[in-house]
């Protein structure tokens, strides 16, 4: 295995260099902070879920992107995982996103993504914009392949719900409901008015499933990105935020895609160059680090509750 700290992002550069050369067939991105109290920086300067939970990953995957396209092929494409939230609806109301006043960056505002100015930081709206960066990168970085004619790579962005690791968290917000031993027939039910906290084992099965099956390979083999493509809720390929009578805003804005990824671009492209390990090193070093597809579901079902 690697050590690295991922919110540091020439530690980011220094694994993407270790695995240059890498067979890398599937890159499962969970790594990131939930809700912090107060407003902190990363030691690469940037706010702390912006910087971690999204920045982290836009300089990963594509500083491994030539080592996915080459492990994947049109049939079984090379997938590209991404954990998201549905916090990235908008600001929570009585718990729920989709209530909510939408976040800057759903109504094209990339001006203070930080939250810089004073009084801007709020637990929350940091933690889903950064899950809204993710999906917008998620969306961008699939249209980029589509037009490229690279078939070989598939990108899904994906909420695995609430998790019991946070539960001390969540237990302070309104409707939610401990899930571990709520019976499978009355999950669907509870569903209607609170959001269960489910089990890390339970989460897991969602990153095993778009890993393994043909469902993580959906978003390269859809002619319309976004649609019903690249964000998944439960296992379910779902509509992300879309415009509500009561909460405009989206995440399908093109423009806004475009405009992130170039930001996204400046602020990563900073970082001094690092050159790739010797070919024996990263064959000894990253055996065990790479999530393949190949693994089988307990394999990758434990690696899946290792990075989260």
């Amino acid at each position: 295995f690697l050590r690295a700290d991922l919110a540091n992002l020439s530690e980011v550069s220094q694994v993407c260099a270790a695995l240059r050369g890498t067979r890398l067939s599937c890159l499962v991105c969970a790594a990131g902070a939930t809700a912090l109290p107060t407003r902190r920086e990363t030691p690469s300067g940037h706010e702390y879920h912006f910087g971690l939970n999204f920045l982290s990953r836009f300089l990963l995957v594509n500083g491994l992107m030539e080592e996915l396209a080459a492990a994947g092929s049109e049939a079984d494409p090379a997938r590209v995982l991404l954990v998201g939230s549905g916090r990235h609806w908008g600001e929570p109301v009585l718990g729920f996103s989709s209530l909510g006043r939408p976040l800057p960056l759903a109504s094209g505002c990339l001006d203070d993504l930080q939250l810089e100015e004073p009084g801007a930081y709020d637990p929350w709206k940091a933690f889903g914009q950064a899950a809204l960066c993710n999906v917008l990168f998620t969306y961008e970085l699939q249209r980029r392949l589509r037009d490229e004619g690279t078939c070989t790579v598939a990108v899904s962005c994906f909420d695995p719900g609430p998790m019991t690791t946070k539960w001390s968290l969540y237990a302070q917000e309104e409707n939610r409901m401990y899930g571990p031993g709520v019976p499978v027939w009355a999950r669907d039910l509870f569903s209607y008015w609170t959001r269960l906290v489910r089990s890390p084992e339970d989460a897991a099965e969602v990153p095993v499933r778009l890993a393994t099956t043909d469902l993580g390979a959906l978003p390269c083999k859809r002619p319309q990105v976004g649609w019903n493509s690249c964000w998944d809720e439960h296992c379910n390929p779902s509509p992300s935020k879309y415009w509500l009578p009561w909460s405009w805003g989206t995440s399908y804005d093109e423009v806004a895609w475009a405009q992130l990824w170039e930001h996204a671009a400046s602020l990563t492209s900073r970082l001094p160059q690092v050159a790739a390990a010797p070919d024996g090193e990263v064959g000894k070093l990253m055996q065990e680090a790479c999530v393949t597809a190949a693994q089988s579901r307990v394999g990758l079902k434990e690696e899946a509750l290792t990075l989260v």
